[in-house]
């Protein structure tokens, strides 16, 4: 339709035969053309001197096995055949006009874009065609260019159908599998494993192999074969659908197509119901989009539409449109033939650009965790905001950071550092790691703040940068160390990572956050941005441990506040209040905080929960910061071991910060006095008569004789000035 030397067919013959097999193995050269002969009687020959002809000839021999057509170009003169495209046939849906005047035609099933450009010199006969077949609901066969996805030619379905198409059934087929408990995460990566083996080699994608590697379209009959292979290994999975907000408004950065991304106006994939321990979370089958099993957010996430509706379904519903009218292929007939059209389609991209995934298209991807589960995937899901590992600081500077932070056995570990002291140098380390493909330069910006619940980017004091700093694929860097000297005071700090890695990986803007909604995605949303508000504090039995922190409003705008005491992991019979701003309680609500001592200004709460204490809707100023005080006492009889106590804030109803203190009680070395003043060797007969409140534990002598206690005159003689 569109050029005179094009053809749209069915194939006959191939010539030699069995040719496309052995076209790879055997190098056929131009000395032995393969012919093909065409249902309707034309003939062709391709040259074999031309770098794509032997994967034409195999994608030939498919099409002529499962009945499809084929469109090829071919040169009047020499009755070669110059190109060579795999068409689709579909029924046609809707057909809306984009600004610039081009046209996007929706087609059956079909979850990519197709555009029908209005400077194409056959627009109107194209559009006619299309028209018609939506109009009486006819199926068409229709052409477009490998990569743009542009409508070149339409013709009526050729007289054997190249697919059965999938049923509309007014109820589920009767293999319709019931629901099974949660899988462990361990499961979801086997099931990931074995579908990600069945991927395509590009370059000749054999059956039964699935195009993960093609992923412009096809996206439901890939998933209707992986849920097979799923049923058939006894596991039940589910399918979730994602819809575009706009005509093709999904969009994925791959290196699978040579542009580097593709645009969907649907998705759809397998999922799996994983059990964390704490409750049941939905991850995500997708080797078209990711290396392992990811949680729903997080595949949603990277399809950027923030306005995008869902729907879960089982396994049985081969296609949902997005009004929620579903077609089922009880057989696989369908799947199997749409699967040959992809195969075919990625096997035909690899002869034209060379096989994905494209060098051009692939980046660095470094990233800083959040937590220890942090895995660099965004956006953050489940687990701390401000616990990050990856921020570490020293009172020494470390012989070798990288031998020291960087093993593995380092990596699984929170508490590599050491309390920042006043008055001396202190030495930051950031590790950093590459989930990308290549390897890429990072600048890493280093900041502190007082400890905070809302540690927002005005209140952020730079310490300077580092870097920047090779990091290859999958492997970790230490980078620093960063020298700081000028520390304000004695006490903890929370300190912000900012990094940048590339141009396609970039710091983040902070002076684009202006809103709380900003400051939230930057959090969640960047795996280039982390903070740490997280200090160990060696207790013992008995012990009192109090810290001051923050409480703040967003700059300019007054929102109201929640803040939560969790106490969850604490011992039983431990006893926390919080001591705060008055007007920030005046007008809220209480949850299991009992008032106790009031001033003119403060109020101090008493929790009564072991679990989570909340002050609901503070009325915040734009701007506010108060200080608050959280004392705990420990009970006489402790067992040895870790507890965590935190304290977030949440505005509507997001969280925004966190201050987490982890407990170790033990038996440390040195017992200082807060009352005394004075420092014990922990077995000296004058700590047994010490109160658990006036016990402080100290595992480094001189520390505690740098911030002023003096020396047992029995257990320490040497350092008393008594």
């Amino acid at each position: 339709m569109t050029k005179k030397n094009a053809l749209v067919d069915l194939i006959g013959t191939l010539s030699p035969a069995g040719v496309a097999k052995r076209a790879r193995v055997e190098a056929v050269t131009a000395a032995q053309p393969v012919s093909v002969t065409f249902r309707q009687g034309r003939s062709a020959t391709l040259d074999m001197t031309d770098r794509r002809a032997a994967a034409w000839a195999e994608i030939l021999d498919s099409l002529r096995e499962s009945e499809h057509p084929v469109y090829v170009e071919i040169d009047p003169d020499t009755d070669v055949v110059t190109e060579l495209l795999v068409p689709v046939t579909f029924g046609v849906g809707t057909i809306e006009r984009a600004p610039s005047g081009d046209l996007v035609v929706h087609l059956g099933m079909s979850s990519g874009p197709h555009y029908l450009r209005k400077a194409n010199p056959d627009f109107k006969k194209l559009l006619a065609a299309l028209r018609k077949a939506a109009q009486d609901g006819s199926r068409v066969v229709v052409t477009e260019t490998m990569d743009e996805h542009e409508i070149i030619d339409v013709r009526e379905q050729l007289a054997h159908p190249p697919t059965p198409a999938a049923i509309e059934a007014p109820a589920p087929p009767a293999r319709r599998a019931r629901a099974k408990a949660a899988i462990t995460l361990a499961r979801a990566e086997q099931l990931f494993d074995a579908m990600a083996a069945r991927t395509c080699d590009p370059v000749t994608a054999p059956a039964p192999c699935i195009p993960f590697m093609y992923p412009d379209d096809g996206c439901w009959a890939r998933a209707s074969e992986m849920c097979r292979l799923m049923l058939d290994m006894g596991e039940t999975p589910e399918k979730i659908w994602i819809y575009a907000t706009t005509d093709n408004s999904l969009s994925v950065r791959t290196p699978n197509n040579p542009s580097c991304q593709v645009s969907w106006c649907y998705h759809v994939a397998p999922i799996v119901r994983v059990s964390t321990g704490s409750g049941t979370d939905v991850y995500v089958i997708d080797p078209s989009m990711f290396s392992e099993p990811v949680p729903q957010a997080v595949w949603e996430y990277a399809q950027r539409d923030p306005t995008h509706t869902t729907a879960i379904t089982g396994p049985d519903v081969y296609y949902r449109s997005s009004s929620g009218s579903e077609l089922f292929d009880p057989t696989y007939a369908d799947t199997a033939a749409n699967l040959i059209t992809y195969r075919n389609q990625l096997k035909n991209r690899s002869a034209t650009f060379g096989p994905p995934p494209y060098a051009s298209c692939q980046y660095p991807d470094i990233f800083i965790r959040d937590n220890l589960q942090d895995e660099g995937l965004e956006p953050l899901v489940g687990g701390g905001i401000s616990t990050s590992p990856d921020i570490n600081h020293y009172r020494q500077e470390l012989t070798n950071a990288q031998t020291t932070l960087g093993s593995a056995a380092a990596m699984g570990r929170g508490d590599m550092f050491e309390d920042v002291e006043k008055g001396q140098s202190n030495y930051l380390y950031v590790r950093l790691q590459n989930r990308g493909q290549v390897a890429g330069d990072a600048l890493v910006d280093l900041y502190w703040m007082p400890p905070s619940t809302l540690p927002t980017p005005t209140s952020w004091n730079s310490l300077g940068s580092m870097g920047p700093t090779t990091v290859a694929p999958g492997d970790v860097k230490v980078v620093g160390p960063l020298e700081w000297s000028s520390v304000p005071n004695e006490g903890h700090y929370c300190f912000v990572a900012v990094l940048g890695s590339s141009p396609h990986d970039p710091k983040p803007d902070l002076n684009a956050i202006t809103t709380i909604d900003d400051f939230y995605h930057l959090i969640r949303n960047s795996n280039n941005v982390t903070w740490k508000n997280f200090d160990v504090t060696d207790q013992f039995s008995g012990g009192l441990m109090h810290f001051d922190f923050e409480v703040r409003g967003w700059p300019r705008i007054a929102y109201p506040g929640d803040l939560e005491l969790d106490l969850s992991t604490l011992p039983p019979g431990s006893e926390a209040t919080l001591r705060i701003v008055k007007r920030l309680t005046a007008q809220a609500t209480l949850e299991r905080f009992q008032i106790g001592d009031e001033t003119a200004y403060h109020v101090t709460l008493r929790a009564t929960s072991a679990a989570l204490n909340a002050i609901r809707a503070m009325p915040l100023r734009a701007s506010d910061c108060s200080l608050a005080t959280l004392t705990v006492q420990l009970p006489e009889t402790v067992e040895d071991g870790m507890y965590e106590l935190s304290v977030a804030q949440r505005i509507k109803g997001q969280e925004v910060g966190r201050i987490t203190r982890r407990l170790v009680v033990g038996n440390h070395p040195y017992v200082a006095n807060r009352r005394s003043h004075e420092i014990h060797i922990a077995n000296c007969d004058w700590v047994d008569k010490m109160s658990g409140r006036n016990k402080i534990a100290y595992r480094d002598l001189q520390l505690a004789l740098r911030r002023g206690y003096n020396g047992c005159r029995f257990c320490l003689p040497e350092h008393s000035t008594d």
